[in-house]
């Protein structure tokens, strides 16, 4: 408070002027003790702190500052003691109502009379809104900072001088130069002379008012050359003056590699997708746009850019018929949201019909439900008429193989009918050879050879033909492999004899047991050793062993023979093959033997091979055949009945070739049977209807009707079902046995047939 006494003198005037301006003021003006009691309290302290005079007048400062600043003001109290003058502090203070105060402080010491320092005057202004604009600014100026700092580009503000006022993080990484040291640079000296030349006519027309773009290469001081893309947008004051420019700048180098990559990848996509007759296309679902590329539109035949159609547009192109198959298949790609794939025929602009694969994938719109289709079109016109060409070449190659068998099947069957009474002839000859006669028991063992080795090929023909056609029925038991070497080699004897072959066989110490059809087992090792004798010189040497290698059982038979040439080693196996041209052939074969041996082996789980050291150095023939872990139990042998001679029949034969007749019936006779003869279908069942026969042997090839004929009528007689019938023909099919026993046969056999064979049809009863 200011003393009124005074008013009235010059001091007075003083006095009442600085009261006046003090009571006037907006700031804070007080005074206080230099322990911290308030003397005075103006007006604009009421204002800014809410305590009225008669509220602060003799409180502690402690009315008015926080206890978190009780120590700062205490300071400065004793500064002032000091004689210290402290102007423009910064500090906090504290309102009636509890809010807290950023004000600027301004404190001085009050002397007495006689100079000494009484207290302090202290002027307060509330600077609260500047320092929250200041935050603001600074909150606003850190947001910008991580916005520009962090875009992957160059953001900069340039002044009408053309001098950086801010600049981003991205001038620091591009210049090498810290942004302090950018601020304030013009803009030549940051750029470089050689950047500035092409820069600084655009720059000038952005400080005339225009925005300018610019995109191209830049040799840059510090940042080397490189592709940008840059953009100047003018900035202008509250007076439409241009005081400034913002510029943003990208490196778009990677870009334009990328895009120049893309560029070139489309090229050699584009191509390969002409070179492989295909072109893409795409078709939004909800909207129905149909895109296809210019490679698709091509293969129609169609204007580049001419296709602007829809999925009906698209399906005009295709042919009626197979419209219905390509809505199929592509409703079911939507549907399941996977891929699909369709064929069809189309029509290409010129008028002609081509054939077309289609290829789609449905694409989910992250719900599971089908959004877009992107596919490809393939031209396979040229690959479907290959096929067409392939299926009529593999019906043609069908149709030839039918033919092939049906020509083998005719072929045993005519070879059959001429070794039939051969057979018999020779079997003839056997029951009425004089005692003592060596030359014509040579003779009678050298037609046997010759017989069997005829009826051999002819087999061996049929078993090709069965195997190719995949008729060939293993009969798989447990057995001794011992046992099949013997009866392979029994079988190869008279021939290894006839050669006076000189022949050694070594078998393992260990039984060797496994599981096949011993028949065909002993036929494929027959045909090893048949192969050895016929392709070794008379007087040679021919050995067989067997031996066990792991879980395989191991047969080579090899001969001191012509050998084989390196290139004939995987030749021997094939059908018909031949090492030797035919008019230089010495030696038998149709070339069927080996090849035999190898399907023989592959059924059974095994293999063969060959070795030789060249020509007139032998040969070596190596079958394998897998051994069980577990050996089989032995097959237990049926005991056979004391062989007694079979009561005398009345006996029917029947064949249209007269010398198989009636050398068969010959032969009968010679054994105590009685025998009649028809070479008919009529006559044969006139036969059975008189004769009543116990057995009848019928051919199947018959003038008038054939033998199925035959049994069934036979079996229409009376009397005829207790007939033992059984069919003796050259058709050697599983085929044609089936025939036979569906026509009523009781027994199917062929030609020609050996004579333990007969012997056992007189020892069977009807039904047996």
């Amino acid at each position: 408070m200011i003393d009124d006494s005074s008013v009235d003198s010059p001091h007075g005037d003083m006095q009442s002027l600085l009261a006046a301006i003090v009571a006037s003021s907006d700031d804070a003006i007080l005074s206080t003790t230099l322990d911290g009691v308030i003397t005075s309290w103006n007006g604009g302290a009421e204002r800014m702190y809410g305590h009225t005079a008669a509220q602060a007048l003799g409180r502690p400062l402690a009315l008015i500052v926080p206890d978190d600043r009780a120590e700062e003001a205490l300071q400065l109290l004793q500064r002032v003691a000091r004689g210290e003058r402290v102007a423009h502090h910064e500090t906090v203070r504290l309102t009636r109502d509890g809010r807290r105060l950023d004000v600027l402080l301004g404190v001085s010491p009050v002397r007495d009379a006689r100079g000494r320092i009484v207290g302090a005057s202290k002027v307060a202004r509330d600077i609260s809104a500047e320092k929250a604009a200041q935050a603001q600014r600074r909150q606003a100026e850190e947001r910008l900072r991580l916005i520009t700092d962090n875009v992957p580009a160059l953001i900069s503000y340039v002044d009408r001088d053309l001098r950086y006022r801010f600049v981003n993080r991205g001038y620091e990484r591009w210049f090498g130069r810290e942004r302090e040291q950018l601020i304030g640079c013009s803009v030549a000296e940051v750029l470089g002379e050689a950047a500035w030349r092409s820069l600084g006519p655009r720059i000038a027309r952005v400080l005339a008012g225009e925005s300018v773009h610019f995109e191209g290469e830049l040799d840059l001081k510090g940042a080397g050359r490189r592709c940008v893309e840059v953009s100047y947008v003018p900035h202008r004051g509250p007076d439409g003056r241009v005081e400034g420019m913002a510029v943003m700048a990208q490196d778009v180098s990677a870009r334009r590699q990328a895009e120049q990559a893309l560029r070139e990848s489309r090229e050699v996509l584009g191509l390969a997708m002409r070179a492989g007759r295909m072109g893409a296309w795409s078709r939004h679902l909800d909207s129905g746009e149909v895109w296809w590329s210019q490679e698709l539109e091509e293969l129609f035949g169609l204007d580049v850019g001419s296709f602007n159609g829809n999925e009906q547009a698209f399906l005009d192109l295709v042919h009626p018929d197979d419209r219905q198959t390509v809505r199929q298949a592509v409703r079911q790609g939507i549907e399941s949201v996977s891929d699909y794939v369709v064929e069809f025929r189309f029509r290409h602009a010129s008028g002609r019909w081509g054939w077309m694969e289609g290829r789609g994938r449905a694409v989910d719109d992250g719900n599971g439900r089908a959004a877009m289709l992107y596919g490809l079109g393939i031209d396979i016109t040229e690959r479907k008429r290959a096929e067409q060409e392939l299926q009529r070449l593999n019906a043609e190659l069908q149709h030839e193989a039918r033919r092939k068998d049906e020509f083998l099947a005719t072929l045993a069957h005519e070879l059959r009918n001429p070794l039939a009474p051969m057979r018999h002839a020779l079997e003839i000859q056997r029951l009425r050879l004089p005692a003592g006669d060596a030359q014509l028991q040579w003779t009678h063992e050298l037609l046997q050879r010759q017989l069997r080795q005829l009826t051999r090929l002819v087999d061996d023909l049929l078993e090709i033909s069965r195997i190719t056609q995949g008729r060939l029925e293993l009969r798989r038991e447990p057995l001794a492999l011992a046992e099949v070497v013997q009866a392979a080699v029994e079988a190869a004897r008279p021939l290894l004899q006839a050669r006076r072959h000189a022949f050694a066989q070594f078998l393992p110490g260990e039984p060797l047991r496994l599981v096949g059809d011993p028949a065909r087992l002993t036929q494929a090792l027959l045909n090893l050793l048949n192969n050895a004798a016929q392709y070794t010189p008379e007087g040679g040497r021919i050995e067989l062993r067997v031996r066990r290698e792991g879980d395989e059982a191991v047969i080579s038979v090899r001969d001191n023979g012509i050998g084989l040439a390196p290139e004939h080693l995987s030749q021997v196996f094939d059908m018909f093959s031949q090492v030797q041209p035919a008019l230089q052939r010495t030696h038998g074969g149709l070339g069927v033997g080996l090849a035999l041996v190898r399907a023989l082996a592959g059924l059974h789980g095994g293999s063969v091979r060959a070795r030789s050291d060249g020509p007139g150095h032998g040969s070596e023939f190596e079958l394998r055949l897998p051994l069980p872990a577990q050996p089989p139990e032995a097959k237990a042998e049926p005991v056979s009945p004391p062989a007694s001679v079979a009561p005398a029949r009345r006996v029917m034969v029947v064949d249209d070739n007269a010398d198989a007749a009636e050398s068969l019936a010959l032969l009968l006779e010679l054994q105590g049977h009685e025998v009649r003869t028809a070479h008919d279908g009529p006559g044969a069942v006139a036969l059975a209807c008189e004769y009543r026969p116990e057995l009848a042997i019928v051919d199947i090839g018959l003038p008038g009707f054939s033998g199925y004929e035959v049994a069934r009528r036979i079996r229409a007689q009376d009397g005829g079902s207790a007939l033992l019938l059984v069919a003796l023909t050259g058709w050697g099919q599983a085929q044609d046995r089936q025939a036979a026993l569906d026509a009523g046969f009781d027994r199917h056999l062929t030609k020609p047939v050996a004579p333990e064979q007969l012997d056992e049809l007189f020892t069977l009863k009807k039904g047996a």
